[in-house]
This record gives C-alpha cells, sequence and structure tokens, in this order.
C-alpha cells in the first residue's frame, strides 16, 4: 500500500465531522507554519498538499452547501504553488486562518 492509499485510509475511518475537524487543523497549522519569523516552505507546501487530498476525498461524504464551501477551499489552494508559496505567504497566513474558523464552525464540532 502507497503512503496515500494508508493517509487516505486513516483519514476516511473518521466521521465527516471529524474529517472536516482535522481539515480545519491543518490549515491552522498552515497558519502557523507561514507566520514564523523564518517559515519552512517545504513543510508550509506539504501541508497544503495534505489539505488537497483531504478535500478531494471528503467532498462526496458532504451536503451540498458543504461541497460547495469545499469547491470554493479546492480553488483557494489551488492557487497556492510551491514555487510561489514565498510570494504568497500573507495570503497565506490570512486565508488559512479564514478557512479553519469557517471549516471548524460548519464541521459542528464547536457545538456542545
Amino acid at each position: 500500500m502507497t503512503p496515500i492509499q494508508e493517509l487516505n485510509q486513516r483519514f476516511m475511518r473518521d466521521t465527516p465531522m471529524v474529517r472536516m475537524g482535522g481539515i480545519a487543523s491543518d490549515l491552522a497549522r498552515v497558519t502557523r507554519l507561514a507566520s514564523a519569523p523564518t517559515p519552512d516552505l517545504s513543510a508550509v507546501g506539504n501541508v497544503i498538499k495534505e489539505i488537497k487530498y483531504f478535500t478531494e476525498w471528503m467532498a462526496g461524504d458532504l451536503n451540498l452547501d458543504a461541497q460547495e464551501m469545499i469547491l470554493s477551499l479546492q480553488r483557494t489552494i489551488a492557487q497556492w504553488k510551491d514555487e510561489t508559496l514565498e510570494e504568497s505567504l500573507d495570503q497565506i497566513r490570512q486565508k488559512s486562518r479564514e478557512w479553519s474558523e469557517t471549516i471548524l464552525q460548519i464541521s459542528g464540532l464547536l457545538k456542545g
């Protein structure tokens, strides 16, 4: 089994709500990594790639509104290419924080 297949198996065994929380957590991690005094662009790029996989795998398990939101997130992160990460850090910091908060709210994990 490839590392991507193993990642898929681990990710997909959680409930959709938990998976959404995982995506929100990864987006928060991107914010932290991109906000470091000397950002580790390789780590930022790796987490963004992971988020791309997660959003692809997740979309089919969501209602229409959540699917539209994930599609919008996918369009945003598709703009964050490895070769332009350094020039995009300000946008990445801002958008990843916003997306993390939005997805966490939609996930329902914050409800008592």
